[in-house]
C-alpha cells in the first residue's frame, strides 16, 4: 500500500469508499446520459414530424389562397351571368309570353288566352284578371305544350340558321277530342315554319293532317319492332 501512497488501511477504506461514492455517481451520471440521448432521439423524430406537418400546412395555406381567390373570382362571374341573365330574360320573356299565348289560345279554343311568365319562368294561366291557381292534369299538359312550342318557334328564328325539325312525343295523351283537334289544326299551321314535324303518337287522329305516317308493330314471334309504311291490319286512316 506504500507504493500506491496509502499510508494504513484506515486511508486505504477512506479511498475504496470515495472510489465507490463516484462509481456510483459515474453510474448514474452514465445512465442520465443515455436517457438524454434518447430523449433527445425522440425529440429530433418529433421535430422531424412537426417540420414534415409545417411544410404540409404551408401547402394547404397557399391552396386556400388560391381557392379564395378563384372563389372571388367565381363570384364575381356568378353575378355579371346573373345580370346577363336577368337583361336576356328581360328580353326573352315578352316575346316568349306572346307566342305561347298564341298557341294557347288556339289550344284552349280562346278559352285561356293568356299565358304569363312568373320571375321564375314558371308559366301561369289568367283566366281573367286573376291567375287560374290550379290547374288540372290536362291543363298542366296543354300549358306545357304552348310552352314547348313557343320556344321551338324562338329558338328557330334567333338561332341564326332555320331549324328543321320539331319532335312532339305523345303529345295527344291527355287531351280530349276537341283539344287534339285543335293541337292538330296548330301543327298544319306551323308546316311553314319547320322542314320536317315528327309526331310520335297511338292516336289514330294524327294520320288525317300526316304527310307520312310510320307504324311501329310488335312481332309476336320474334319479339321484335317492325316499322312499316303499311297500316296494321284493323286501323282506322
Amino acid at each position: 500500500m506504500a507504493r500506491l501512497g496509502i499510508a494504513d488501511d484506515e486511508a486505504a477504506e477512506k479511498l475504496a469508499s470515495a472510489y465507490s461514492v463516484w462509481a456510483t455517481e459515474r453510474d448514474a451520471k452514465t445512465s442520465l446520459v443515455a436517457t438524454l440521448r434518447a430523449d433527445l432521439d425522440v425529440r429530433r423524430s418529433t421535430v422531424e414530424v412537426l417540420e414534415r406537418d409545417l411544410a404540409e400546412i404551408v401547402v394547404a395555406e397557399q391552396k386556400l389562397i388560391e381557392a379564395r381567390r378563384d372563389q372571388v373570382h367565381h363570384d364575381a362571374t356568378a353575378v355579371q351571368m346573373g345580370r346577363l341573365r336577368e337583361a336576356l330574360n328581360a328580353r326573352l320573356k315578352p316575346d316568349l309570353e306572346a307566342r305561347a299565348s298564341s298557341h294557347l289560345a288556339a289550344l284552349t279554343e280562346n278559352r285561356y288566352p293568356i299565358l304569363n311568365l312568373d320571375d321564375a319562368f314558371q308559366p301561369q294561366i289568367l283566366d281573367g284578371n286573376a291567375v287560374k291557381a290550379v290547374l288540372s292534369g290536362g291543363e298542366e299538359d296543354i300549358v306545357a305544350l304552348a310552352m314547348r312550342m313557343a320556344l321551338s318557334e324562338l329558338i328557330q328564328e334567333r338561332h341564326g340558321d332555320p331549324l328543321t325539325l320539331l319532335i312532339l312525343d305523345e303529345a295527344f295523351g291527355s287531351l280530349d277530342a276537341d283539344r287534339r283537334s285543335s293541337l292538330l289544326d296548330r301543327l298544319s299551321a306551323m308546316r311553314g315554319k319547320f322542314e320536317q314535324v315528327l309526331i310520335i303518337s297511338h292516336i289514330e287522329e294524327i294520320n288525317q293532317i300526316a304527310d307520312q305516317c310510320l307504324y311501329v308493330t310488335r312481332d309476336p314471334r320474334t319479339r321484335s319492332s317492325v316499322v312499316s309504311d303499311v297500316p296494321p291490319e284493323g286501323l282506322m286512316v
